[in-house]
């Protein structure tokens, strides 16, 4: 098998006996500090499926301790090389690369092209975060506050899909109806964005 990717010694790995994923981690030294876990991924028998080694390692939950087979491949991604997502009321809404130094809500959505119309609702930025393979955060964000200096501009993380609404929204089933058909067509492909049924609101 291989593991590919922000691994201490990435490579081939040779199993002689049963190999569990936490036993595969320490024959290539472990990971990387900029591994980016929350987008790891397994190839297996030609299809690509999530592995949780954020889960595994930082939350105990070791049921995602897979026994790893001799054809896998697990790559985990750099955190450089992961970009957020701006869409909704922008210019020009499409993925914005995270870079070495990460981005912030309004960073984002400047490279972006800015919002698309003065209509737009900047008081109820929505942003979807994946933790893991399985979990995620639903945020609201406040960008009449920030832009008028007020709070402080919101860090993303690698992974974030930021969407600017037209007009004030209920609730975050409105803005997940909204949001759906986008994240369908980036879900699994070039993003680690989990099932929205699997999100949780920020408290």
């Amino acid at each position: 098998m291989y593991f590919l990717g922000e691994f201490r010694t990435p490579g081939p790995v040779y199993l002689s006996r049963d190999t569990d994923l936490v036993e595969g981690l320490a024959l290539v030294g472990g990971l990387e500090a900029d591994a980016y876990l929350p987008g790891a991924r397994l190839l297996r028998n030609n299809q690509i499926c999530t592995v949780d080694i954020y889960g595994l390692l930082k939350a105990g939950k070791f049921d995602q301790n897979i026994q790893l087979r001799g054809q896998d491949v697990i790559y985990a991604p750099s955190r450089d090389d992961m970009s957020v997502y701006v869409l909704g009321n922008v210019a020009g809404g499409r993925a914005v690369p995270f870079g070495v130094n990460g981005l912030t809500a309004m960073e984002a959505i400047t490279v972006a092209g800015g919002f698309a119309r003065d209509r737009v609702n900047t008081k109820e930025i929505r942003i979807i975060r994946t933790e893991s393979p399985t979990e995620g955060e639903l945020i609201l964000i406040n960008g009449r506050e920030i832009l008028a200096g007020e709070m402080l501009d919101f860090p993303l993380e690698p992974g974030d899909v930021v969407y600017v609404p037209e007009h004030p929204m209920d609730n975050w089933n409105a803005a997940l109806t909204a949001i759906l058909p986008t994240l369908q067509m980036i879900d699994g492909i070039v993003t680690p964005i989990t099932l929205v049924r699997s999100l949780t609101q920020a408290q």
